[in-house]
């Protein structure tokens, strides 16, 4: 007899022009048709849901609660309260993003110390675009004591990886 998937509340956040809503999309409706872009809307403070059901392995089903949050994570800690995994969403092709991953992270642990974060690095596919270095990345993440993955939400690569590893990353039910 199956069990239940086991529900992961997931939100994303990270500077606009990450790849956020693009990669809620393609997490719940690949094959992605087309490159999203977030709401006019997005450009102020909101958020969009999700709800996917993924087999991530044999033994380990579960289902990802969704959260794409646009603008100020400092006006989202209900949220962030609420999250079993915050994935930090940037761009690999702007500093600027980048820059100011820390200081979401900051704001995050502020509201909730006991979330669990996880770094993902977007739009590994272009290559010649690329301003950062995964060395520099690797530092961050060990600075941050937070787990990384390279992803491209465009061409699908290494989503479901990063599937994965928010499923292990998040804390497990007693």
């Amino acid at each position: 007899m199956a069990t239940e998937p086991e529900v992961i509340r997931v939100s994303l956040v990270g500077p606009p022009k990450s790849g956020k809503t693009t990669l809620v999309a393609r997490i719940v409706c690949k094959p992605l048709v087309q490159t999203i872009s977030a709401p006019e809307s997005a450009s102020s403070e909101s958020e969009s849901f999700a709800v996917k059901k993924v087999a991530i392995t044999e033994s380990l089903n579960v289902t990802f609660d969704i959260c794409d949050i646009h603008g100020d994570p400092e006006r989202f800690k209900a949220r962030i309260m609420a999250s079993d995994v915050i994935v930090v969403v940037f761009d690999l092709t702007s500093r600027k993003s980048y820059d100011v991953v820390t200081s979401i992270v900051q704001v995050i642990r502020s509201a909730n110390s006991r979330v669990k974060v996880v770094l993902v690095g977007n739009k590994c596919e272009m290559r010649l675009d690329r301003i950062i270095e995964l060395v520099e990345v690797k530092i961050l993440a060990g600075d941050l004591d937070v787990p990384y993955i390279e992803i491209s939400a465009i061409q699908n690569i290494h989503v479901r990886e990063m599937l994965h590893l928010i499923a292990l990353t998040a804390p497990r039910p007693l």
